[in-house]
């Protein structure tokens, strides 16, 4: 279920939000292991793996959504909402805490890389702390390096007192971004919103927006270097973020993943729809006749295709 938002963000251009969400601030304090942390992987080499969902052991919310469970999937952690459809892709948030595709740094042996979680301090003062530990990178052997050469370390907490989100940066020897393809992203998204940082690693900007609507044609969410070991990114809500913000998805697909005829449900019929390849190219479009309707994807080679209605986006898999 891998995803990225960079393609998604070269479907449309507009506005972005004028009042945020969260306050943002960096700052450095010292990394450390979690000490004594439950496994989500339990000792399993990982790459295009999925584990959980577990439930938070506390009420928390992002951007004034509910939030009630966590995974593991591929290369983030997800939080899910009550609602989450994980078939459809709904209802949750990534995290994304270095743009990298990692994989267990030992994957063709046996693991030596581990997703660990761990809950401490008092109810009304817990923080739930997310691992990833020692972790390589799924292109080490394209860029000429054995396959455990890489390494990086990070954790993301959720404070229970406040709803807030830091991610925290241990040890790591990405000194070249062109081992993740410079695609630096640190930040969150769901359906629909978008929160990022850009520019400097050590004093980076915080943009957010609909994902429909980056800043610019050609806005990319990066940071000029991976965020050295002790740096902490912390998300606080403001007042605002107790309004929920994210509606509904607009339609409905199905069967996923299709193999010759895609459905489309929605209410309002005549609205226009357009699919894209994963690289943003159109291939096809239309309009709704019926609140059901057919398309025949039966031509698209095989892969994955993001279909656009308005501000909506929604991805399916050709088989």
């Amino acid at each position: 279920m891998k995803k990225t938002i960079f393609t998604l963000l070269l479907l449309s251009a507009g506005l972005s939000y004028g009042q945020n969400l969260y306050t943002f601030t960096t700052s450095q304090a010292a990394y450390a292991d979690l000490v004594a942390p439950t496994s989500l992987n339990n000792g399993q080499v990982w790459d295009y793996d999925e584990f959980g969902p577990l439930p938070i052991p506390f009420t928390f919310s992002i951007n004034g959504q509910a939030v009630n469970r966590f995974m593991f999937d591929d290369d983030n952690f997800i939080f899910l909402s009550p609602n989450a459809d994980l078939d459809e892709e709904t209802g949750f948030f990534y995290s994304y805490l270095s743009g990298a595709f990692i994989q267990d740094r030992t994957v063709s042996s046996s693991s030596s890389s581990s997703i660990n979680y761990k809950t401490e301090g008092e109810p009304g003062n817990r923080i739930l702390k997310l691992e990833i530990k020692n972790a390589g990178l799924e292109l080490a052997t394209f860029f000429g390096v054995s396959e455990d050469y890489f390494f990086l370390n990070y954790q993301i907490w959720l404070y229970e007192s406040n709803n807030a989100i830091e991610y925290r940066y241990g040890s790591h020897n990405i000194t070249n971004l062109e081992v993740i393809f410079d695609e630096v992203l640190v930040g969150f998204d769901s359906d629909e919103n978008v929160s990022v940082l850009t520019g400097s690693s050590t004093q980076p900007t915080y943009q957010e927006f609909e994902i429909n609507n980056p800043p610019s044609d050609d806005f990319y969410p990066t940071l000029d270097a991976y965020p050295a070991s002790g740096t902490v990114y912390r998300f606080v809500p403001t007042s605002t973020a107790g309004v929920n913000t994210f509606s509904q998805n607009a339609f409905v697909l199905y069967p996923n993943p299709a193999d010759a005829q895609l459905h489309i449900e929605r209410k309002d019929v005549g609205s226009n729809y357009e699919v894209y390849t994963i690289l943003g190219s159109k291939v096809l479009s239309g309009t709704l006749t019926t609140a059901n309707t057919v398309i025949n994807v039966e031509r698209l080679d095989k892969g994955i295709y993001l279909v656009k209605m308005g501000n909506a986006v929604q991805k399916f898999i050709k088989k």
